[in-house]
């Protein structure tokens, strides 16, 4: 052949991206790759064509003519199918230029053997891209629960100093409303049921203080597990 192409084929849509191109002139390389990148697999072969190729075989089929407008002369084109399994990953195109080419079954054999090195190493190529994405999530996810331990480090102990503040003041109105209570004693009994009330309300605004104390102190240890800084008192 003078012309080699290697195209890889979406799995979902069919979109072609041509890989590599080689024994083109520099213009005619250029308009190969613009034009096979805007074209789908149903665009570029007929349905027998493809029929073929999904069962792995070795197609020499005439081009469209639109294709074909890419290099001079053009006629057709040897098409070996690039697969792993069943899926159809790219095509392998060999080029025989100006004139009808007989290829031998060596010589599609041949094409077939290349075809299924090339499917190897585009799945290769796959499995390295996904490993790399899934590191970079793996990253992405450690960086953004680094972000949050920060955080809650932060936020817990910027939460304990006006929570000890509100807990020591409630403590102190408290004592200041049950000594008020008993120094008045009988003497004032409209008064002394006016205050009976703030006692409890006190009580209850020191227990939501507490339970937002121990929430404050959740977030700390939690911080403190992810950065494996936790003590454990049995």
């Amino acid at each position: 052949c003078e012309r080699v192409g290697i195209i890889q084929v979406e799995q979902e849509s069919g979109q072609l991206h041509p890989l590599a191109g080689v024994g083109y002139l520099p213009d005619e390389e250029q308009r190969w790759f613009t034009r096979m990148a805007r074209l789908h697999l149903s665009d570029y072969l007929a349905p027998g064509v493809l029929a073929r190729l999904s069962v792995g075989e070795v197609v020499l089929t005439d081009l469209p003519e639109f294709a074909a407008q890419d290099v001079t002369e053009r006629t057709s084109v040897l098409v070996a199918p690039v697969r792993i399994g069943p899926h159809l990953l790219g095509l392998l195109l060999l080029d025989c230029g100006d004139s009808k080419q007989t290829y031998t079954g060596e010589d599609r054999e041949l094409a077939r053997a290349v075809a299924r090195l090339t499917a190897l190493m585009l799945d290769y190529y796959d499995h390295l891209r996904e490993r790399a994405q899934a590191q970079a999530s793996a990253l992405a996810a450690l960086e953004a629960r680094r972000h949050m331990d920060t955080f809650l480090g932060i936020a817990s102990h910027e939460l304990r100093t006006p929570l000890t503040i509100i807990k020591g003041n409630l403590q102190l109105a408290t004592w200041s409303a049950q000594q008020l209570i008993s120094e008045q004693g009988a003497q004032a009994s409209e008064t002394e049921s006016a205050m009976d009330p703030l006692p409890v309300l006190l009580a209850h605004a020191q227990q939501q203080v507490n339970r937002l104390s121990r929430l404050v102190n959740d977030l700390t240890e939690v911080s403190r597990s992810q950065i494996e800084t936790l003590v454990l008192r049995m």
